[in-house]
């Protein structure tokens, strides 16, 4: 029968409504004048809270009214719940039909408004306390948000906003668990990971509650800051993994820029667990659920240990909860927990690798450290209690009160209402009768989905003395870690979490499994020895780089048309008017002579005699070229630079005359050309480094430390004096024209590298007049300067300020020519090379090449570190990094245009691979960038 109550709308009551005017018009008279924010909110979550708890009787509601055509079908449990909050007949006949909701509801008003004024009351008091303690500034409270945290006995986790924009959070327990247990989590990783991976929060207890200051939820700059934020996490991960911690909901973790802010930790040493083994991953199964939904609500990884345990999917905790794929992508809009970048929450999918990395070095690092472990454990053992009881659900928890059934066990609802009914007093207050002796500020007799109690001891006794928990009593995750120590804590059983992982990710992120095992090598695992954090990570970022020095090398060889005489096209010469086909001519900057060089360092770094035997090939090549033709009076344009055929050849075979065990024979003879060469057209060319003669002075020097040979050296003062010859020398100092007519600083075509070579000369013969002019060189580069900006102004630009920062063009480039004068005797401004610094790192290359972008950059940075006494970087693992966020394989941003692959040393792949080579092996890979060479010039301050 359909009820007749909801047919008629019959009945007046205004109970609830009255209860909620109440509830809205009191708090303004409490110690301060305030806003009460979302009060709505708040009336809807204790409304909500009740019916929740009664599913079945309002699903019974919910048909009887639909069949009477009261509801919207599509919409039918939003309507029933909207209309029982605020129709006045409806609630009057729903509360007739159940008069025991009314005194739930009733009794949970008079607690949040309870509860209300003593927060106003508490922070009245504390005031002056916490100004102190810098938490805020003025006591003059604008508003009160009583929905920032779930609601149990109508407390919660309160948002307070005053006047001058401090804001703070109201915590209505003792955050003195919090205090304790945060320090040790920060101390565990800062002193043995070696890592910042969590952001402090600041906290002040107050006994039986605390504060908390905002916790500030920084954007991610770049993709990667999310890779190191999901780094961080598989680390925090492996850290939880082994000390049991499953209960790090979405909730208390927020992201600030790439590290972690944990809240609400008094508990998470103690937590419940559910142990799995041999699971099976797939889209259909429990664990599966359990799996993906910990890592995408939390990051935090459940632990897969015992055999054949069912997890709770009626639980609410959100480790535990089931949700499909869909729902979890949907709680990013209002998860915390996820990296902000360009004002988007980037989840897990795109950054397995960079999670799992993590792990495995949380994990490691454990594995060495297991007698430090034991002392940790018995900090933390003083700290939280010793085990936690999991009793659910809690609408069934009056039947504790009144002693009719265990909480576990509900296989009937006999007596279920009058069971709720006697748990309030005549005056509809919750009964205060002691349940349990620990964590009674968090305990919710009614409305907690997942209660948690604290014990130390295996006994739970309830009121009348019976024992009712001792059954299911569980170890603490401290006690089952120090009782398998040695079965979890191995290499074994990292390996065989990371395939789990890596099982998981497969399902969902379309994560590459064969990538994964190339990178690890399962097989190899178990013989590989963490003995440091440093070890580890090197160890990870090494094999990256590695793997995609093979991928360009390979690449190269592929696209090699010729394998007699090695040929490449490269479509993106035709920006530099090549002939049509655009054939790869010789060369260091954009030609094949750059090839062979980043191919013999890769065939050494990767132990790959294919690599070598290509690069020798190249060498032969080029270098008969060089020394059979005749013609070179005839040519249109005479290029003298060691980064332009021919003499690239000279500088290539130079460099990789130890790495390709070239003969003496042969080098002496490629000198001896190249003398010819150098002495007949010193003069015929344009001066610069990049296209012209200045770049011979260094390649000279080194010629001349091989062959001590003053003809050398000869040659090079008629060089310098040429360069003298072409300057222009005004009040700004002293500059050289380029083909496009315009006087530069900077480093392929300006003065920073005029500098460096004069000064070199001056090195090598003492003349003054060499010094002289590189001064005047300096000083054309400072005229340039822009205080203002502190920006170097690239004259490339007539009529425009604008300011660059690369290798050829900016500050960075002039960064490194005060680098070499450095180690030339000429000490460097330090005020101007930190300026150099900050440049480089406000422009933040869109590109990666040596010439124009970011790897060119990065070795001038460490090369500026150095001298300024910075910090030691983590360069490889920076590269680790950059190689995880390319989308595809070999999808470096590179050439002219940057649309197409290209093969060449300063604008394509080939730089890119000697640079993860060169700030992989620094010390015995010459720069390309100052032209340094095996034997010559180093240049000292690039060197660690």
């Amino acid at each position: 029968m359909i009820r007749k109550n909801y047919k008629k709308f019959i009945g007046n009551s205004k109970l609830i409504l009255n209860n909620k005017e109440y509830f809205e018009s009191i708090l303004p008279q409490s110690p301060r004048n305030i806003i009460l924010k979302k009060k709505n909110v708040i009336w809807e979550n204790i409304v909500g809270q009740v019916f929740d708890q009664f599913s079945n009787v309002i699903n019974t509601e919910i048909k009887i009214a639909t069949e009477a055509g009261l509801l919207d079908e599509s919409n039918k449990y939003e309507d029933f719940y909207l209309r029982l909050s605020y129709n006045h007949e409806w609630q009057d006949s729903f509360f007739k039909a159940y008069p025991f909701f009314f005194k739930i509801v009733d009794a949970k008003i008079k607690q949040v408004i309870n509860f209300a004024i003593t927060v106003i009351t508490n922070i009245d008091k504390d005031f002056e306390k916490l100004k102190a303690l810098n938490f805020c500034v003025s006591n003059e409270i604008i508003t009160v948000d009583y929905t920032a945290g779930d609601m149990h006995d109508g407390m919660c986790t309160v948002c307070i906003s005053f006047e001058g924009g401090t804001t703070l959070y109201y915590k209505p327990k003792s955050l003195k668990g919090d205090i304790n247990i945060q320090g040790i989590i920060i101390n565990y990783f800062e002193k043995w990971i070696q890592r910042e991976i969590i952001e402090y929060v600041q906290n002040v207890d107050f006994g039986d509650y605390g504060y908390s200051l905002p916790v500030k939820s920084f954007a991610c700059d770049s993709l990667s800051d999310v890779d190191n934020y999901y780094y961080n996490f598989g680390c925090l991960s492996a850290f939880c993994y082994l000390f049991g911690i499953e209960d790090l909901i979405s909730d208390n973790i927020i992201a600030s820029k790439d590290k972690i802010s944990l809240i609400d930790l008094e508990c998470i040493f103690s937590p419940p667990k559910q142990y799995f083994d041999n699971i099976s991953l797939t889209k259909q199964s429990g664990a599966y659920d359990y799996f993906w939904n910990s890592l995408f609500r939390s990051g935090i990884l459940p632990r897969y240990t015992l055999s054949d345990i069912d997890f709770p999917k009626s639980s609410d905790s959100s480790l535990l909860k089931s949700y499909e794929y869909n729902d979890i992508q949907n709680q990013k809009e209002s998860n915390k927990h996820l990296p902000i970048l360009n004002g988007q929450k980037i989840d897990v999918s795109n950054h397995c690798q960079s999670f799992i990395h993590g792990y495995r070095l949380g994990y490691s690092e454990l594995i060495n450290r297991k007698e430090e472990l034991l002392l940790l454990l018995a900090d933390i053992q003083t700290l939280v209690p010793r085990t936690r009881i999991l009793i659910r659900p809690t609408v069934h928890y009056s039947k504790i009160i009144n002693n009719q059934t265990h909480p576990l066990s509900l296989e009937s609802d006999h007596n279920y209402y009058s069971s709720l009914t006697n748990t309030f007093d005549k005056d509809n207050n919750i009964l205060k009768e002691e349940i349990l002796d620990s964590e009674k500020a968090q305990i919710s007799k009614l409305d907690v989905p997942i209660f948690f109690a604290d014990i130390m001891s295996k006994n739970l006794i309830d009121k009348h003395g019976n024992e009712i928990i001792s059954e299911y009593f569980e170890s603490s995750g401290l006690d089952f870690f120090r009782s398998h120590l040695n079965e979890y804590l191995n290499q074994n059983n990292l390996i065989k979490q990371e395939q789990i992982i890596v099982n998981a990710f497969k399902v969902h992120c379309d994560f590459k499994d064969s990538n994964f095992k190339a990178i690890f090598k399962f097989d190899q695992v178990d013989s590989m020895k963490f003995s440091s954090k440093a070890e580890v990570e090197k160890s990870i970022s090494m094999t990256y780089i590695k793997e995609e020095v093979e991928k360009i090398a390979e690449k190269i060889i592929e696209l090699n048309y010729d394998k007699e005489n090695p040929s490449w096209i490269d479509i993106t010469l035709n920006s530099f008017e090549f002939f049509e086909q655009s054939v790869l001519p010789p060369g260091v900057a954009h030609g094949t002579d750059g090839i062979a060089i980043f191919l013999g360092l890769a065939g050494k770094f990767c132990g790959n005699k294919e690599y070598l035997d290509l690069a020798s090939k190249i060498i032969a090549c080029n270098s008969d070229i060089f020394t059979q033709y005749r013609n070179f009076n005839k040519l249109y344009s005479i290029y003298t630079s060691p980064y332009i055929f021919p003499v690239s050849c000279v500088y290539s075979s130079l460099y990789l005359k130890d790495i390709l065990s070239l003969e003496d024979k042969f080098i002496t003879k490629l000198v001896e050309q190249y003398y010819k060469f150098t002495n007949d057209f010193f003069d015929k060319g344009t001066t610069c480094l990049l296209n012209g003669i200045a770049g011979n002075v260094n390649l000279l020097y080194s010629i001349f430390k091989i062959y001590k040979d003053d003809k050398y050296v000869t040659l090079s003062i008629k060089i310098g004096e040429h360069i003298i010859r072409c300057a222009r020398v005004n009040k700004d100092g002293a500059s050289w024209i380029t083909r496009e007519g315009v006087h530069l600083s900077g480093y392929s075509h300006g003065s920073a590298s005029y500098s460096n070579s004069l000064l070199m000369l001056y090195e090598i013969t003492g003349k003054e007049k060499f010094l002289e002019y590189s001064q005047l060189a300096l000083k054309f580069d400072r005229s340039t300067f822009n205080a203002n900006m502190n920006e170097f102004i690239d004259y490339r630009y007539q009529g425009e300020k604008k300011y660059s920062a690369s290798w050829a063009h900016g500050s960075a480039g002039i960064g490194l020519a005060r680098l070499v004068n450095n180690d030339l005797g000429i000490h460097c401004d330090m005020e101007e090379i930190n300026n150099c610094r900050n440049s480089i790192l406000r422009k933040k290359s869109e590109i990666h090449t040596l010439m124009n972008g970011f790897l060119g950059n990065l070795e001038i940075l460490r090369g500026i570190g150095n001298v300024l006494k910075l910090p030691s970087e983590d360069y490889i693992g920076m590269l680790g990094n950059l190689i995880r966020n390319k989308e595809d394989n070999l999808n470096w941003k590179s050439g002219l245009p940057m649309s197409h692959l290209s093969l060449s040393t300063l604008n394509g792949i080939s730089g890119i691979g000697y640079s993860l080579i060169r700030q992989t092996d620094w010390e015995n890979t010459p720069s390309i960038l100052c032209l340094e060479l095996n034997k010559g010039l180093l240049i000292k301050s690039l060197h660690e």
